[in-house]
């Protein structure tokens, strides 16, 4: 178990050789063509020893268990214990933890999602990427229309072909009304991400339609301020785009 613990802790500090080859990667393709029969009880040992705020290590833990494609009730017990205990403490931490057990075939249930203020509220898009496999087309809608305010663009940059593939013909109208409810900026660049990959329209929607949002759109004078207040290259190339 502490070769184990030392590998992740390695692997964690990117310690690789030259290829950026880490001696846990080394490990993983082994055990890959050979499974230990110790490896879950190794595993299951080691889950004290990772550090509660180190991200990485957790991540480490994860490629572990995806890798191999291992398959084991008491290893996915122990993490949806922990993980409904909302440990390990650090959001980022956790969410490494979640994919583990998603890979173990036990995905957390968008009940215990909801239950995660933290990693909603400190990483939404990797609280998205969690929820997009367990909520209802209609369900997800809402509760993603209830972040919006915090959303950015960045946070759906690998989530949003699996979205297209979740609402399909109503693809464009959800981002529609997902975009008109961010804030505007976010709501432009994740228009242009949208429109990169599928060329909907969306971009032109959302300089039309953002301002109606909450009520009849302002006329000229009260636009101003706003169109001022942005960067000049961001304007230059809402310009060009428009």
């Amino acid at each position: 178990m502490q070769e184990l613990v030392s590998l992740i802790r390695e692997n964690a500090e990117d310690v690789a050789d030259a290829s950026g080859k880490t001696a846990l990667d080394s490990k993983i393709e082994k055990w890959i063509a050979h499974q230990p029969g110790d490896l879950v009880d190794s595993l299951r040992a080691a889950l004290p020893e990772i550090n509660e705020t180190h991200w990485k290590e957790w991540r480490a833990f994860r490629q572990i268990v995806g890798r191999i494609g291992l398959r084991s009730d008491a290893l996915r017990n122990d993490l949806a214990v922990m993980t409904e205990e909302l440990h390990p403490s650090d959001s980022r931490a956790r969410f490494y933890a979640y994919l583990a057990r998603q890979d173990l075939g036990d995905a957390p249930s968008l009940d215990e999602l909801r239950d995660d203020a933290q990693l909603r509220n400190e990483r939404p898009g990797d609280w998205l990427q969690l929820a997009l496999s367990q909520a209802s087309p209609s369900t997800l809608r809402a509760e993603i229309i209830k972040m919006a305010d915090r959303l950015k663009a960045n946070d759906f940059v690998f989530t949003i072909g699996l979205i297209r593939e979740k609402y399909g013909e109503s693809f464009v109208e959800w981002m529609t009304e997902l975009c008109l409810a961010m804030p505007f900026t976010e709501a432009l660049s994740l228009a242009n991400l949208v429109d990169e990959e599928y060329n909907c329209g969306l971009h032109s929607e959302v300089l039309m339609r953002h301002s109606k949002l909450r009520g009849d759109p302002p006329d000229g004078a009260a636009m101003e301020p706003l169109w001022e207040s942005l960067d000049e290259q961001f304007k230059l190339s809402i310009l060009e785009k428009a």
